[in-house]
């Protein structure tokens, strides 16, 4: 990779609070698991859903022009959800490590 290389990614992604990201990848499956019941008791099948919003090479496109709050869209790929509030994803350290960063 050439410098001039390294330095337009860094401009790219570039780390700005008031500029969240506007394409991001999924680069790591990611689960979701609700419980209907109290911790450390035993589940049945049924007391547990578990989904999968982060699908590897994904794409998600920050909307934000469409209503009072942005949100994340997933433009390639399979998930095709589009109410993942852009919130969660730029303050949740735990969601930031399924993504990569495409353009800010």
């Amino acid at each position: 990779m050439k410098l001039i290389d390294i330095i337009k990614e860094y401009v790219v992604n570039k780390p700005d609070p008031n500029r969240p990201p506007t394409l991001l990848e999924v680069i790591k499956d990611g689960y979701y698991c609700v419980k209907d019941v109290n911790n450390g008791e035993y589940l049945n099948k049924e007391d547990v859903i578990i989904t999968h919003p982060f699908v590897v090479g994904d794409v998600w496109k920050l909307i934000t022009d469409d209503g009072p709050l942005p949100y994340y869209e997933c433009i390639e790929g399979k998930q095709k959800r589009k109410d993942w509030d852009a919130d969660d994803i730029n303050d949740n350290n735990k969601a930031k490590k399924f993504f990569k960063i495409l353009k800010r």
